[in-house]
Order: structure tokens, then sequence, then C-alpha cells
């Protein structure tokens, strides 16, 4: 893993799923940003569809983040961080599509429509009449929560399961809503949530403590203030230490 890749991928403004696959990237990256995961690995390491990884891969080259090389050396393809870049173009939000695509976009790229594999439609039937199973199933939830909320929701479990592969997955709606609720009650933003748990998830005493949303939210002032403290203590050090 490259810490410098990893510094550079938490810098860079992005969506949660943006992030997420940056990140995972980030951590197969050597010294020189060059990584070679394969998309069932990524796949497995974020909890997003590989259709959704391909994709947002797609967005991060566009955006002159990444570079894919293709090569028979390796098995998988092989991935050019672009190590201390900036975006060149603001990222999209990340579309609401899922593997049911069947292709149908409006003017703003993002899907049209979302239809179940074998959902039967009469040929004289337009597909903006064929139900949406997706916005459907929205109506019927009491949670508000968004897809960016969900995409978090999964970040947290995968960075949960580096420390414990057997760890038991959670209900990700209960997730995604705890989450919602920091974001609309809290006054959080993702980058605050994401950034707070990972630093709890590599401190030595909270990282087998703070294993949800709820818990994050629940020791919320407690973890801010000691990450503060152990910033302020770094930088003392450093001052004493005369590097700076």
């Amino acid at each position: 893993m490259s810490y410098k890749a990893a510094e550079w991928a938490w810098a860079i403004p992005l969506t949660p799923t943006e992030k997420l696959i940056l990140l995972a990237l980030s951590d197969h990256a050597d010294d020189a940003g060059k990584c070679w995961p394969s998309l069932a690995h990524l796949e497995r390491k974020t909890g997003c569809h590989r259709t959704t990884v391909w994709r947002t891969i797609d967005r991060l080259v566009q955006a002159g983040l990444v570079e894919r090389i293709e090569s028979q050396q390796f098995a998988s393809t092989q991935y050019q961080l672009k190590v201390g870049a900036q975006s060149t173009y603001q990222v999209q939000a990340t579309p609401r599509c899922t593997e049911h695509l069947l292709g149908a976009q409006d003017t703003s790229g993002r899907c049209a429509v979302h239809l179940e594999i074998g959902a039967e439609r009469t040929p004289n039937q337009s597909i903006e009449s064929v139900k949406n199973p997706i916005q459907e199933q929205k109506k019927k939830r009491p949670n508000k929560y968004s897809d960016d909320d969900h995409s978090l929701a999964n970040w947290i479990f995968s960075k949960i399961r580096e420390m414990n592969p057997e760890h038991k997955q959670p209900n990700f709606e209960t997730w995604a809503n705890d989450i919602r609720l920091m974001r609309e009650k809290d006054r959080k933003s993702h980058q605050q949530i994401q950034e707070l748990f990972a630093w709890a998830n590599t401190h030595s005493f909270w990282n087998d403590k703070i294993l949800s949303p709820n818990k994050l939210r629940e020791k919320w002032d407690q973890l801010t203030i000691q990450r503060k403290k152990t910033k302020d203590s770094g930088a003392a050090d450093a001052y004493a230490a005369g590097a700076i």
C-alpha cells in the first residue's frame, strides 16, 4: 500500500462511491502508483456491484485521476493512479443505475428507467409506462437515505471486513439510514463521516469498538476530541524535534 497514494485519494473531492473505488485502488498501489486488482476483488472489497466498479473507474479515468493500462503481463487490467493530479472536470454524482439497466438514458446521462430482467412488456407499451421497481421499493420504505449513504455504509463494512473477514453482514438499510441521520440531523458531510471512521478504524483502542455508523454517531464527539488531541500531540512532538 502506498500511503502517498492513499493521502492523495483522500484529498480529492469526489462522491462517496468514487472515493471508495479510488481508495480501494490506492490500497493496492505501489510507490509508483501502479496496481492491478481484479474487478472481482474490487467488488468484494467495496461491496459495490461489478458494473458500478467499472463505470466508476471510467469516470475516474475521464477525470484524469486514473489510467487503464492493458497488458498481457497481468491477468487483470493494470491501473496507473495519477498521484498528485487534480480532477480535470467536476466529477458527476454516482448514477442511480443497477445491473438491470437496459441502456435507456435521459439527457443528463443517467438511467431513464430501471427494469428487472424478465419483466414483461407488451410490444406497444412504452418504456416510460413500465413500473420502475427501484422507485416502487423507495416509495414503500420509510427511510429516505440516498444511494451515496448506502455506498458509504458498504465502504464502512469493507474496512471492518479487512480486520475480521468473518464479521457478520449488517442490515445495510439500517446503516444507510444512520448515515442519513448524521447528515440531516447532525449536519455531518459524507467526507467527515468517512474520515472520522477511517481514523477510528486504524486506532489501537477504537478499531474494535466503532463497528457501525450508529456507534460512530454515538461516540462522535469523544472521537473528534481524541483525534484532535492526537493531531496536536503529533504537531508538538514534531516541533520539539525541530521538524517544524
